[in-house]
């Protein structure tokens, strides 16, 4: 329950008092670091570089496995549909399981530069 007029309860019962202007006082006000165009711009483009470059090894392991098949069924003239799904599928765990140290470095370095970042 608010106790006070300018008191709104949040999701997980927090409760941030309004500023005069009628936003979230914790969101405006106290802010340690304000970000300006540019540099949010440049977070964002980082996090999609590291996404394009954690998921490119799973994604072209995917594709030759699926160019293999490929030809193999070409070769043997056998035209089934699951059987070019479930050797990538194989073939792409096996490779997120295996790349599984690498990604969480790419991701831990990425955080800790987010977090450093002032």
């Amino acid at each position: 329950m608010p106790t006070d007029a300018n008191d709104v309860r949040m999701p997980l019962g927090r409760s941030f008092s309004q500023s005069p202007q009628g936003r979230p006082a914790a969101l405006t006000d106290g802010c340690p670091m304000h970000i300006d165009l540019s540099s949010a711009t440049d977070i964002v483009r980082q996090a999609l570089v590291l996404a394009l470059l954690i998921s490119m090894p799973m994604l072209v392991i995917g594709l030759i496995v699926g160019i293999i098949v490929s030809l193999m069924q070409a070769v043997t003239q056998i035209q089934e549909q699951t059987l070019t799904f479930i050797p990538k599928i194989v073939a792409m765990v096996a490779a997120a399981i295996l790349l599984m140290p690498w990604i969480g470095q790419r991701v831990q370095e990425y955080a800790q530069a987010m977090f450093l970042m002032r």
